[in-house]
């Protein structure tokens, strides 16, 4: 039978609004969601001058559409006002929306950089009017909204391809407890400023998951730069990450849905569930296995990168190395 040509518009049209009124279209809909993970980058001379090409390679893969960074821009420490000038610049080479997270060597560790040391907290605000200057809005050449939290703009929520992201400042060296230049204890100084982002952080995990039961969100992602699972580590260890870990694993047995924690940090390659262990559910006072959180650490570097897909499958996220 003949179809009417006004009949195959109407239903085109139909087609279209449907799409539409979901959010999608019909080649998004056939084009599952990626985003690319990176950190630890760049480092040294060599690395500042590879990674404009490093970044090309990203942008090469259409699918990608959000990059993260989880902190670390420099080693040895560069903290000069002009060098995070410097990565910034590079980072609006990036075609999609990035989002970062800072990492210790950005401002933590300054007290001690080879170049353009000074105070950690100046060195912190610098980093914010730096990577942050319009809070709501992530980075790279094309930018989206994203829910900035009050005095601590680089901690934000969005989402994005059914899930809910939550990026929060969680830092290597103990979380900041490492006593600033070489002392035997962690100045008062030092001590609050560690206590008040432990306390925003945890407040923004809280958000994220309110966030994602409202949404419906069929995961979580929690991306940060510090590894809080490092085996052997003291008590300044254990007080950096306990109320993040604990607020993490609480919210994520509420969920009840895959949440997934992507850390930096270490410079080696892990997928576990560690709180699912009974040994660090002992260490940072959690009762019950939290079996629903995966956690990854990114190699991190110019060698390669991280790709996660989100798939139909009831794993939600699916990641890869990828060579660079």
């Amino acid at each position: 039978m003949t179809r009417s040509p006004r009949l195959s518009v109407f239903a085109t049209v139909l087609l279209t609004g449907i799409l539409t009124l979901f959010g999608t279209t019909a080649s998004t809909a056939a084009t599952p969601y990626a985003f690319a993970v990176i950190g630890d980058v760049p480092y040294g001379s060599a690395q500042i001058s590879a990674f404009p090409s490093y970044i090309s390679k990203i942008n090469a893969d259409t699918g990608v559409r959000l990059v993260s960074h989880l902190g670390d821009i420099s080693s040895p420490l560069n903290c000069s006002s002009s060098y995070y000038a410097n990565v910034r610049s590079r980072f609006d080479l990036f075609a999609d929306p990035l989002v970062y997270t800072p990492g210790d060597n950005e401002w933590a560790d300054c007290w001690r950089a080879t170049t353009g040391a000074g105070a950690p907290l100046s060195k912190l605000a610098t980093l914010r009017s730096v990577f942050f200057p319009a809070p709501g809005t992530s980075l790279g050449a094309t930018r989206i909204p994203v829910t900035a939290q009050s005095g601590y703009p680089e901690n934000v929520t969005f989402a994005a391809g059914s899930l809910t992201f939550a990026a929060f400042h969680a830092v290597g060296s103990s979380n900041d407890l490492v006593p600033w230049y070489g002392a035997s204890s962690p100045s008062a100084a030092q001590t609050a400023e560690v206590t008040s982002r432990i306390d925003a952080a945890a407040r923004l995990i809280t958000d994220a998951f309110t966030r994602a039961r409202a949404a419906g969100s069929r995961a979580v992602v929690l991306i940060t730069q510090a590894d809080m699972f490092i085996p052997s580590q003291g008590s300044a260890y254990k007080s950096g990450f306990q109320k993040i870990v604990q607020t993490i694993a609480s919210q994520s047995l509420s969920f009840a849905k895959p949440v997934f924690l992507i850390n930096g940090d270490t410079h080696s390659y892990r997928s576990d569930k560690p709180l699912t262990l009974s040994s660090w559910r002992s260490y940072y006072g959690i009762t019950s296995s939290v079996s629903n959180l995966s956690r990854i650490t990114i190699m991190g570097g110019t060698s390669e990168w991280t790709r996660f897909t989100v798939v139909s499958t009831s794993s939600v996220l699916q990641w890869q190395r990828i060579p660079s």
